[in-house]
């Protein structure tokens, strides 16, 4: 949702794809064979933590770009009212 708010189509389809489609189908047939119905049911949860894993780092790299367009709009405020 954040990376679509910011027109920043590529990495919120992949995260998108990640979840639903490249983590969730791979742990229904491995967690299947393994657990039978249990597995079916835990493999949903465990892609969304897996997900949710591998989006940290999108989000933290998100934080210190935004973090540093502030900083360096603030500077250039400041430069220009001295």
């Amino acid at each position: 949702m954040l990376y679509q708010s910011i027109r920043k189509s590529e990495i919120a389809s992949f995260l998108s794809m990640l979840r639903s489609g490249l983590v969730f189908i791979p742990l229904i047939f491995i967690f299947e064979a393994n657990f039978k119905l249990l597995g079916i049911k835990l493999a949903q949860p465990i892609s969304d933590i897996i997900a949710a894993i591998v989006s940290i780092p999108f989000i933290i790299i998100f934080i210190i770009k935004r973090h540093d367009d502030v900083v360096d709009k603030g500077s250039e405020k400041n430069e220009k009212t001295a």
